[in-house]
């Protein structure tokens, strides 16, 4: 039997921004909506959100563009994030701000070959798909966790996050979540590092604060038990997008376009706990 009676969630709030380091390489105005973040080899991966083209951009430590990937026989509605395993990588066209898509779907892409496979999804809770602004199924934050895709919700109702597995292997699945984490924000990027059995979220609230959830040694038999470092992130008017995590207290994160401000690559670490 699934034990959901304990509900721990501990956040560690480090809101001295003396205890953070950040580090800033400008990015390409070719990616000024960047919404994800991944690693292939040396480079790395990103893309652009909703309204882009369907393509992955690959660039360097110093925010060079060295190749540029149009898939172009999918579409851009919303692409949020972005995740791999050994072979390929997943795509999250994800991202419905007013609730009303009914074509929410992680894309598979072989890193060599560039075939691609669809993985439709939808959400066994929704019955209404009327457009509206508070609602709990967009999802902006992917990430490969053991052989599974893990997907975590948006929620501007109550700023929680939903959890949802995802099978890889099916091409047509309704989700249905089986944790909330009280995350006090919006949620929009994700990873893991089975390594260090490190999980990181970033997320912003309405007030444009912008975040670093760090989450160490969860167990997914027990999903609600949870322990969550939360850290403000001096990034100005920036929203962070995506996260990698370098080490279990570093961190590389994405900011998209902000204002005459261009999209920037942000390394963060964090101070001692």
């Amino acid at each position: 039997m699934t034990r959901f009676s304990t509900l721990l969630v501990v956040f560690l709030f480090q809101a001295s921004w003396g205890q953070i380091t950040v580090t800033t390489t400008p990015l390409s105005f070719w990616v000024n909506e960047t919404s994800g973040l991944e690693r292939a080899g040396d480079q790395w991966v990103t893309h652009n959100d909703s309204g882009g083209s369907p393509t992955l951009y690959f660039f360097d430590a110093q925010g060079k563009i060295n190749k540029k990937k149009n898939l172009e026989h999918l579409t851009n509605r919303d692409w949020e994030d972005i995740t791999k395993d050994d072979t390929y990588f997943y795509i999250a066209d994800t991202g419905n701000n007013f609730g009303n898509r009914q074509d929410l779907t992680i894309y598979q892409v072989h890193q060599k070959y560039w075939t691609t496979k669809a993985i439709n999804i939808s959400y066994s809770a929704q019955s209404n798909f009327a457009k509206r602004s508070k609602h709990p199924f967009d999802a902006e934050a992917l990430l490969h966790y053991k052989g599974r895709l893990l997907l975590f919700s948006k929620n501007r109702e109550d700023q929680t996050t939903q959890l949802y597995w995802v099978d890889k292997t099916k091409p047509k699945q309704a989700l249905k979540a089986f944790a909330t984490w009280e995350v006090g924000s919006l949620i929009t990027g994700a990873d893991y590092d089975p390594k260090s059995n490190t999980m990181a979220l970033t997320g912003y609230g309405f007030d444009g604060v912008q975040y670093l959830y760090v989450v160490s040694d969860w167990d997914p038999d027990e999903p609600q038990a949870v322990h969550i470092q939360k850290h403000v992130i001096p990034v100005g008017k920036a929203q962070i997008e995506a996260v990698k995590i370098d080490t279990p207290r570093s961190f590389w994160v994405t900011t998209e376009m902000a204002g005459i401000s261009g999209p920037k690559l942000m390394h963060v670490t964090l101070g001692p706990l």
